[in-house]
């Protein structure tokens, strides 16, 4: 007794991934040489490098502001910050 197996995959066929464009979709143009820019929208969530945690030692109230609570900052040199002007 003789058997055939046979197997339903398409040997030759092509199995390159293709991408279809219309072509009023598409723009071609002169090759230049120049400053690549690409900008990909990203979202996430963006977290302090460090973060302070201030304790009071003792009760009291306090006579000066040096900033508002959501005010930029910079670092000036010696552990020291100052607001940016205009935040």
């Amino acid at each position: 007794m003789k058997y055939a197996v046979t197997y339903n995959y398409p040997v030759f066929e092509d199995h390159r991934s293709k991408l279809t464009v219309e072509s009023e979709k598409s723009t071609v143009s002169e090759v230049t040489r120049g400053q690549f820019q690409e900008f990909d929208p990203v979202q996430g969530t963006m977290q302090p490098i460090q973060t302070l945690f201030l304790d009071a030692v003792e009760g009291g109230g306090s006579d000066r502001t040096f900033v508002e609570a959501g005010s930029f900052v910079k670092r000036t040199g010696g552990g020291n910050y100052e607001p940016i002007s205009g935040s």
